[in-house]
């Protein structure tokens, strides 16, 4: 709903009743159900049991740990996530194919998480980034100077 929708239904309401917090409550009240309705809008574009199913098959694949549901919460984070320009699920998957200590090949035995990805805004960058991509040293050859 539009601000001149809004200021056009709070003048008409002020008339009609003449009670101002009554109608602030209406304003609160229309204003909620705006935000439910984008919320579920949202959530028509985003496939969360299709989410799960990747994230399941790939934690199986990969051995690291699946969601058992995609709660509230986790609803919220993602849906924070998909209106990020960078965030983009399949190639994270693919990143985290391609970095071993991802997948639990460091000192620590850590895995990532699905949590760990939603969380902010950050940690799926890293990923992205290769930040976690292995960097052993190629081994000099032998020779002479370096016996």
């Amino acid at each position: 709903m539009s601000k001149e929708h809004y200021f056009e239904l709070y003048s008409n309401l002020q008339e009609i009743t003449g009670n101002y917090g009554e109608v602030a409550d209406i304003h609160i009240k229309i204003e909620d159900k705006d935000i439910d309705k984008e919320k579920e809008e949202g959530d028509k574009k985003i496939n969360f049991p299709e989410l799960q199913n990747q994230w399941n098959e790939f934690a199986k694949k990969y051995e690291l740990k699946e969601i058992k549901a995609i709660n509230d919460s986790r609803k919220e984070k993602l849906r924070t996530r998909f209106k990020e320009p960078e965030f983009a699920y399949e190639d994270i998957l693919k990143a985290i194919t391609e970095q071993s200590f991802l997948r639990g090949k460091n000192q620590k035995n850590w895995k990532v998480e699905f949590d760990w990805i939603i969380e902010n805004d950050k940690n799926y960058l890293k990923i992205l980034e290769r930040k976690y991509v292995d960097h052993s040293p190629t081994p000099q050859p032998l020779t002479f100077m370096n016996l």
